[in-house]
């Protein structure tokens, strides 16, 4: 029911803080309804994720309604439809990282596992960062990031 990646939400949202998006309805996405990357205090009100009523079509997003990853703040849904979508209606969460070499005492290289979160930004300067325990899940230690140094990698060919 899903050709390719869901790479293409209706609406992105991404280093933003206060904002709302109100009475909009999407009714096919090829991705997401909505997703929103390190945002802060984000309002959705009468935001549908839903069929176009007579339209025939049965699929609206070909992933999740709503995906929240690394935000912070407040996030408010009120008066929200979510239907039809072929993964879950909401998802709130941050993304988990491994550690691939540890350069210094202070310095690590840190790569994301999964083909879908290239691109994603795990943290800024300032930030908290939890290291769990791979087979527990349980934070052992935590630390700020001083800084962040990006690294983009060509990206492997993705099967249909």
């Amino acid at each position: 029911m899903r050709l390719g990646r869901r790479e293409h939400p209706g609406i992105f949202l991404k280093d933003c803080s206060g904002r709302l998006v109100k009475d909009v309805t999407v009714h096919h996405a090829p991705g997401m309804g909505l997703v929103a990357q390190r945002c802060a205090d984000i309002a959705l009100h009468g935001f549908n994720v839903m069929r176009r009523p007579g339209a025939g079509r049965w699929v609206t997003a070909t992933a999740d309604a709503v995906h929240f990853t690394y935000c912070r703040g407040q996030i408010e849904l009120e008066h929200c439809l979510f239907e039809n979508q072929l993964d879950d209606p909401l998802n709130v969460h941050g993304i988990y990282a491994r550690i691939e070499e540890c350069l210094s005492g202070d310095t690590l290289l840190v790569q994301l596992i999964h083909d879908m979160q290239v691109g994603v930004d795990i943290a800024s300067p300032g930030d908290t960062i939890q290291f769990v325990d791979n087979g527990s899940l349980l934070a052992y230690a935590e630390a700020a990031a001083a800084s962040v140094e990006k690294i983009e990698r060509p990206l492997h060919p993705h099967p249909l």
